[in-house]
């Protein structure tokens, strides 16, 4: 049952540094001058995020899609790592 606990708050993580990169992105564009490109990221035919700097401003949207999927990558990993960090702890 902890196992499973661990691995959703892996994957709850995983979602938040999506948020943060996705939301943080086009401040850091526009810091580096980096303006007039949208960036419309795309999988399955569905948008996993879009991005856009102007002058006037920046734009970010994040979709569910994208959360869904960072949420899975996470719960991947813990799952890819728990092996590893058993075996450290066994030969300690």
């Amino acid at each position: 049952m902890m196992k499973i606990l661990q691995s959703i708050l892996c994957g709850f993580g995983f979602v938040m540094i999506y948020v943060v990169i996705i939301l943080c992105a086009p401040f850091i564009l526009k810091m580096f001058s980096i303006l007039g490109i949208p960036i419309h990221a795309t999988i399955f035919g569905t948008g996993l995020f879009e991005m856009e700097t102007s002058q006037g401003g920046f734009y970010s949207h994040l979709s569910l899609l994208g959360c869904i999927l960072s949420f899975l990558t996470g719960i991947f990993f813990y799952y890819l790592l728990y092996p590893i960090q058993e075996k450290q702890k066994n030969r300690e």
